[in-house]
């Protein structure tokens, strides 16, 4: 018995293989990487991706980093009741993002990177309440903010 094959294909395939995203455990062989080394394109992507999100080490600071401030007017926000609120001091990274994003030069969204509720919440929260959290989180804001703001 013989197996009867399609005759053989003339000319290059025109069809081109899928490549794997990068990180995937086949990227750099099918992006045409050697097992000792990776190829350039392999290597801009890593690149690219750790610039995006870089390393930041987790620290035990020995000082305390966060304030609570408790709500004179509670509010619920996506089903749940908000009656205190903390502020926490920024890193260096978070302060980096918000320059980047170019959203340091809005107070909201510089306190919204400290206590973790959007920005558009901050904004319609109670003024009492906003003015106490401003005054709590102002020693947490770093000096070029602080002073971009007219804080003392």
């Amino acid at each position: 018995m013989r197996d009867e094959l399609p005759p053989p294909i003339e000319g290059a395939p025109s069809l081109k293989p899928v490549v794997p995203p990068p990180g995937s455990p086949d990227a750099m062989r099918k992006a045409g990487a050697e097992a000792g080394g990776a190829s350039a394109e392999v290597s801009s992507v890593e690149a690219a991706l750790k610039a995006k999100h870089p390393l930041v080490a987790v620290l035990g600071f020995r000082a305390d980093r966060t304030k609570s401030v408790t709500l004179a007017h509670p509010f619920t926000f996506d089903g749940l009741e908000v009656s205190e609120v903390t502020v926490r001091r920024l890193t260096m990274m978070q302060v980096d993002n918000l320059v980047t994003d170019r959203r340091h030069d809005d107070l909201y969204e510089v306190f919204s990177e400290m206590t973790g509720l959007p920005a558009p919440v901050l904004r319609g929260m109670d003024c009492d309440d906003g003015d106490r959290i401003i005054a709590e989180g102002k020693d947490f804001l770093p000096r070029t903010i602080s002073e971009a703001f007219d804080l003392p």
